[in-house]
């Protein structure tokens, strides 16, 4: 009302000088109507500016509104598909855990060796289950377990050349400590892959290690002569880099040394 009031005393003022030039004269005085017009003007436009600033302001509401749903849908189905991806590596795992204990039957009794692996597997395969009805995330303690049966299964696939290193697994199973599932398997991987583990003289070694506030690990294994291999590049180690940053970012220390005829990897996470 106060700029409806002032825009109006500007356009009679306006009105005098307009006609003190066309008149010449210097003693115009504004009449009642000429208040009245400049009233009803100043009203005039104070609602044609109001107006448009509601129509474009609306219509901004509108589409800010519109993107908004665009990417409300866009994200539902994401999430979708992701539950989707979800149910069918549920659903795998679950198949495979199924067949691998039907042959694990049949098997005990001609082949005790074989039965060992199949054990292993259907442990991790189950592990597989289980942490994907978790979202990926597992106890501490659980994944260190499968850790182990892992470490087992790679023992066994490799039983032809006798391997040589040293396991130690310390922990007081801390309950309500998550981590994301398999995280340390591509290290153990690679420890089993390029390790040469042959003399019984300098064996690998594998330890962990885990309280309430803190999981410890460390593996060292020689290398094979003109091993081509660039440890810390692969994409299990790249993936395991990402997830620590993820879940850890300020969390986490992650030390990997490659050097001539020895590779080792360092990992501690505050939990």
């Amino acid at each position: 009302m106060l700029l409806i009031i002032l825009y109006s005393i500007f356009l009679v003022r306006l009105n005098i000088l307009f006609n003190q030039l066309l008149n010449q004269s210097k003693t115009y005085v504004p009449t009642r109507d000429d208040y009245s017009f400049s009233f009803w003007r100043s009203i005039y436009i104070f609602t044609y500016g109001l107006i448009h600033w509601y129509i474009s302001f609306s219509r901004a509401k509108e589409k800010e509104l519109e993107q908004e749903r665009k990417m409300k849908v866009a994200a539902e189905r994401r999430a979708l598909q992701q539950e989707n991806l979800h149910l069918w590596a549920q659903l795998d795992a679950h198949n495979w855990n199924t067949a691998l204990t039907e042959l694990y039957m049949r098997s005990a009794k001609q082949d005790p060796d074989l039965m060992l692996g199949y054990d292993c597997l259907i442990k991790l395969t189950a592990y597989s289950l289980q942490t994907g009805n978790a979202n990926g995330m597992a106890e501490v303690s659980e994944d260190i377990t499968a850790l182990e049966n892992y470490i087992a299964l790679l023992s066994w696939s490799n039983r032809e050349k006798e391997k040589h290193y040293r396991l130690i697994v310390k922990g007081n199973s801390p309950k309500g400590r998550f981590i994301p599932a398999k995280l340390m398997t591509p290290f153990i991987e690679n420890f089993f892959k390029y390790g040469d583990l042959s003399d019984p003289q300098n064996p690998g070694e594998i330890h962990v290690e885990y309280t309430d506030h803190q999981l410890y690990f460390h593996c060292r294994n020689p290398k094979h002569k003109n091993n081509e291999i660039k440890g810390g590049n692969g994409i299990g180690i790249v993936n395991t880099r990402k997830r620590l940053n993820i879940f850890f970012a300020q969390k986490h220390s992650l030390e990997i040394r490659n050097v001539d005829r020895e590779f080792s990897v360092k990992l501690i996470i505050t939990l």
